[in-house]
């Protein structure tokens, strides 16, 4: 009777969680529907990031508010040698809408996609996810276009998390 009654709390418990999952796609998201079907302009440089943009996304970032530009040094590692933690891959714009790839470096070296509504006074960010995408080794780090990205949110190996985490 007792085993029962924990086999049904399991099947439960596993019902909950299972339908939690399925709600909690990546691809679900309005902002992840947007970055698949919106008509980017990419930029390759932290200066040709929209100000407004880069200051929003950098006032995430806690004490290292740095972002190296595409193929600069950077800490990949969790030795910290003075250089920028982040460095960026790949930005674009689109309407009202900017989003900002770039490679965390630490503990976990991981990819880190924020979508920012630039339309308000301060751009606000609407979408952050997490994870992998295109092609990485230890010498040159991440190498990611535009469509490696879109792929990547669609099948969640990038993940979404919350976007009002204070550091990104």
């Amino acid at each position: 009777m007792l085993f029962e009654g924990l086999l049904l709390g399991v099947v439960a418990i596993t019902m909950v969680a299972g339908s939690h999952v399925a709600v909690a796609a990546p691809h679900e998201s309005p902002d992840a529907k947007l970055f698949q079907t919106l008509g980017w302009t990419t930029v390759n440089s932290v200066e040709a990031i929209q100000p407004t943009v880069l200051a929003a996304l950098q006032s995430r970032f806690g004490s290292d508010s740095r972002l190296a530009n595409p193929g600069e040094p950077f800490d990949a590692t969790d030795v910290v040698t003075g250089k920028p933690r982040r460095r960026l891959l790949l930005a674009g714009h689109a309407t009202t809408r900017w989003f900002v790839a770039y490679e965390r470096g630490g503990r976990g070296h991981y990819l880190v996609l924020v979508i920012f509504d630039s339309g308000a006074k301060v751009p606000e960010p609407t979408l952050l996810a997490r994870g992998t995408a295109g092609a990485h080794d230890d010498q040159a780090g991440w190498r990611v276009s535009l469509a490696e990205l879109r792929a990547a949110l669609k099948d969640g190996t990038l993940s979404q998390d919350d976007v009002h985490e204070p550091y990104y």
